[in-house]
């Protein structure tokens, strides 16, 4: 997900196809949601990721263009312009510019609630729970939350 999360605010990355990443994200929303109602894991950490992961495909959605209908003064040729010659003010209609308010305030504030889950659970554990890096997944799930709520900030 860094990965593609780069490639998208990279110039080169909007030129990349979208619909094979849109699915993969999708499939992967699923699959964390299946492992969240099985329990085979922390369900919140796991409802966290579907999220992301749907996250990811909106954007790309969004952001190829193929959600935007066609304004009173634009032609259909008008849609194959890449995402960098599109104006941001032709965001979309209402609901995609809530739908992007809600994501980038949202993860917005789960930035700040990765962190503090963090410092809890340091103070309730004497000693780490996992050792290695799997001790900072809840700080990289910070930082990945508070690089995903700037990019649908750039959508609005």
């Amino acid at each position: 997900m860094l990965a593609v999360m780069i490639l998208m605010a990279w110039r080169v990355g909007t030129d990349l196809p979208t619909f094979g990443p849109m699915i993969f994200f999708l499939a992967a929303a699923a699959w964390f949601l299946w492992v969240a109602g099985r329990g085979l894991a922390d369900p919140m950490a796991n409802h966290y990721y579907a999220a992301m992961m749907a996250a990811m495909a909106w954007m790309y959605a969004v952001m190829n263009g193929s959600m935007h209908p066609p304004g009173p003064n634009m032609s259909t040729s008008a849609m194959d312009m890449s995402a960098h010659s599109m104006p941001l003010a032709a965001a979309g209609p209402w609901w995609m510019t809530t739908v992007n308010w809600v994501a980038a305030v949202g993860f917005a504030a789960v930035a700040l609630y990765w962190p503090y889950r963090y410092f809890a659970e340091r103070r309730i554990a004497l000693a780490p729970r996992a050792a290695g890096p799997g001790r900072f997944e809840v700080l990289y799930q910070a930082f990945t939350a508070g690089g995903t709520a700037p990019m649908f900030g750039a959508l609005l």
